[in-house]
């Protein structure tokens, strides 16, 4: 499982959310949803990163460094 895949089905599990709930609220569909917490996809849009943060209380910064995991170690 991928940083990205962990960060967000735990985001999701703690709300309680279905896939279906979660993509409701988020505003985007339950497979897109889907395919970034199955690994099919590591590659969120602006907008759906930006509802990551507000609707699961997710730093921007953990997001990204998920995605791009050689960031975290920049000086």
């Amino acid at each position: 499982m991928t940083p990205l895949q962990t960060l967000l089905r735990k985001a999701r599990e703690a709300k309680g959310w279905s896939l279906q709930e979660a993509a409701d609220v988020l505003g985007t569909t339950k497979g897109h949803l889907h395919a970034l917490e199955s690994g099919q996809s590591d590659n969120p849009t602006l907008r759906l990163v930006a509802a990551l943060v507000i609707v699961y209380g997710l730093r921007p910064e953990a997001i990204v460094a998920s995605v791009i995991p050689s960031l975290t170690n920049a000086t």
